[in-house]
């Protein structure tokens, strides 16, 4: 009897023994990415940067930010009208107002937190990065698992634009935090993963927030199109025809509303095309705007050279098993062939929303050559040597671009002159 007792209270006692050891063995497995997101938070929240003043682009973010806090969300058409008829009268292209989400989101924080308007709508930039951060991480170990989730983590917490980004009361950074959303879960889709239903109710709402955030929606929407196009090849995953459904209804539901936002479709295509003709009038925009087909290139090469390397090379070393890989290189190839052709509208901003598919395929070629590394210890200290290398290349261009070169917008002539590569202009 004693022993029955023994016996059922070594049963009752074993479940937590086991949950307390798993609950410490996980702590153990996790501390190196709360280590390294603290690091990349910091680097979001705290700025080494001189912020001299506020941007063109920011002020009329802020402005924007100002005129809904008066009006309230319903007087958004009439902050359409007004910059339209402004629009009309001013010689070069003003930011629109129909990138409702970002500046409705700076909005909000506005209203919560006060403060200058401005400062609130870096706030979404910043928080926008952290979140990126994040999600890159939970991406990245869904494809590949632990040790490439870190790798990740490193390298996007130590981004140059990225960082760069959390700064700037623009909405870039906001953008590309959508644009991962979207990507995750129409992989999670071809996938077929569990929790269809919740997976394909995200890739709608990101598919409609990204028309409502901005133009460059189109980039990204071709780009996905490209890539169920190219399924039929390269075999990402399995297309359902309710994913078929949502790719196309999504987009629509997201235009309808922003036009009713705008105060009517015909408003909206008024505004769109008034800018669109102004933004080729703008000697700003003509000034940096232009280039050949392979600028966004070497703007990623001077920013990130290293990571851009192994990034390049990862795509030789792609093998036809890498459905992940080949589905990212996809995503770039069929945004970049858009995007370089844009006329008067490259800016290496624009490029953030490829950052985090980089450096997935840079991480590629460090975990294929550890694997011929003999011994569990000798191939983590591998890994780890090699993504602190990167993180360390990738820490000091930023510093040496954005804190010491003081570079606001990321044109190609003041990342040469931050990297002493041309002179500064006497004039």
């Amino acid at each position: 009897m004693e022993s029955g007792l023994d016996f059922r209270s070594s049963l009752a006692s074993a479940p937590l023994s086991m949950t307390s050891t798993s609950v410490k063995n996980l702590a153990l497995g996790l501390w190196p990415f709360f280590v390294v997101a603290a690091i990349g938070i910091f680097l979001r929240v705290h700025s080494f940067e001189t912020l001299k003043g506020v941007g063109f682009d920011e002020g009329i973010y802020a402005t924007y930010v100002q005129e809904i806090g008066q009006r309230g969300v319903g007087g958004y058409p009439e902050v359409v009208r007004l910059y339209a008829d402004e629009q009309e009268a001013y010689p070069i292209a003003l930011l629109p107002p129909t990138r409702v989400t970002f500046i409705l989101a700076a909005s909000a924080w506005h209203g919560i937190f006060g403060g200058a308007s401005v400062e609130s709508v870096r706030a979404i930039s910043c928080v926008s990065s952290i979140l990126i951060l994040f999600l890159s991480c939970a991406f990245a170990w869904r494809i590949r698992g632990r040790a490439f989730a870190l790798g990740i983590l490193v390298l996007m917490a130590v981004a140059p634009t990225q960082i760069y980004m959390a700064h700037r009361a623009l909405i870039d950074g906001f953008f590309t935090l959508i644009t991962l959303m979207v990507l995750w879960s129409l992989w999670e889709l071809l996938q077929r993963s569990r929790g269809g239903r919740y997976w394909l109710v995200m890739y709608g709402v990101s598919l409609a927030l990204l028309v409502l955030t901005k133009e460059n929606a189109a980039f990204v929407y071709v780009a996905i199109l490209g890539l169920l196009v190219s399924n039929r090849w390269l075999r990402f995953g399995s297309i359902s025809r309710s994913l078929l459904v949502v790719t196309v209804v999504a987009p629509l539901a997201g235009a309808a509303l922003l036009a009713l936002c705008s105060g009517g479709v015909g408003t909206l295509i008024h505004v769109l095309s008034l800018n669109a003709a102004k933004s080729i009038q703008t000697p700003y925009a003509i000034t940096t705007g232009d280039g050949p087909w392979f600028r966004y290139l070497s703007d990623l090469l001077l920013v990130s050279p290293v990571v851009m390397i192994f990034a390049i090379g990862g795509m030789f070393l792609l093998k036809r098993s890498d459905q992940a890989g080949w589905y990212f290189l996809g995503f770039i190839v069929f945004s970049y062939v858009i995007m370089c052709n844009v006329t008067y509208g490259m800016n290496l901003r624009y490029a953030n929303m490829w950052d985090f598919p980089l450096r997935y395929l840079a991480l590629g070629p460090v975990f294929l050559w550890a694997k011929s590394i003999e011994g569990t210890m000798p191939r983590r200290l591998f890994l780890a040597s090699v993504v602190l290398a990167l993180a360390i290349f990738e820490f000091a261009n930023y510093l040496k671009i954005f804190v010491s070169g003081t570079v606001y917008d990321p044109i190609p002539a003041s990342l040469l002159q931050a990297l002493d590569i041309l002179k500064p202009s006497e004039n």
